[in-house]
């Protein structure tokens, strides 16, 4: 809108790729129009829209931003079942993670949840024993649940993957004093480190599953270390990524817009 600064929050790496087609040239010149940007993808995925903004004389300022929740105190919650929440869009509805499902569903460990639509392609074919439904549409439906299990089992999609742009899940599941079980987005390893165990989900549903599965025996048998594990990567979450220091990016990233210069000591990028 004329008169104030309008900002814009970019979640998927595709929102900025313009393909030099009409459809792309059209997406391009309307974001640029904006005066700041919140990025979930990395910053390198802006050139082109930097470049475009810069041909026309316009900053570009962004600081980092996530779909995070609040900072919460660490909770010592027993580490003994796997919680698992998704909608199954991209490849995690297909035949490879039907077998995933079914394989962690003969446990006696997992738990998954989310809407029966999401789901309903796979419960069509032979139930998936573990799948409870979905959780409450409350604030605190996700953490309670995820607190309750102590141990989240965090999936992306192709398209998060592709991206390095992490979902809510893995900040979800840090803030909720959980063990982690993570695929290898490269964002996860290099802010969360060996605080996280890891699982290649370019292997093969059988191996994923074994993966997973030696995890949550380690876990299970380990207690004491899988606690220690849970607090490394809470701390990680409450130091760079609690929801209370994101709100203040978000002045910090009105006020370099509207001062036309970076916030001296925010997390600010501008060209």
């Amino acid at each position: 809108m004329p008169g104030i600064s309008n900002l814009l929050f970019i979640h998927f790496p595709g929102w900025l790729e313009f393909n030099g087609d009409a459809e792309g040239n059209k997406r391009l010149t309307l974001m640029s129009q904006y005066d700041g940007f919140f990025l979930n993808p990395p910053l390198e995925k802006t050139e082109t829209l930097r470049q475009f903004m810069a041909s026309s004389g316009k900053k570009f300022f962004s600081v980092p931003s996530y779909l995070t929740c609040k900072r919460t105190p660490f909770s010592a919650t027993p580490k003994a079942r796997l919680f698992f929440c998704g909608h199954n869009w991209d490849d995690r509805g297909g035949e490879k993670y039907f077998k995933l499902w079914r394989a962690l569903s003969d446990t006696d460990y997992f738990e998954a949840y989310g809407t029966r639509r999401a789901w309903t392609d796979l419960l069509t074919r032979k139930p998936v024993k573990a799948y409870r439904g979905r959780l409450p549409s409350t604030a605190n439906a996700v953490y309670n649940k995820t607190l309750e299990c102590g141990v989240s089992l965090v999936i992306h999609g192709r398209t998060h993957l592709e991206g390095n742009c992490p979902s809510a899940r893995i900040f979800e599941a840090a803030a909720a004093s959980s063990v982690v079980i993570s695929d290898e987005l490269p964002f996860t390893k290099k802010h969360f480190g060996d605080s996280v165990l890891y699982v290649d989900t370019t292997q093969p549903a059988e191996e994923m599953f074994r993966t997973i599965d030696g995890h949550m025996q380690w876990i299970l048998s380990h207690p004491q270390e899988a606690q220690e594990l849970a607090r490394r990567s809470h701390q990680i979450f409450c130091e760079k990524f609690a929801l209370e220091d994101f709100m203040r990016d978000i002045l910090d990233l009105y006020e370099s817009v509207t001062e036309g210069k970076v916030v001296p000591g925010s997390k600010m990028v501008s060209d």
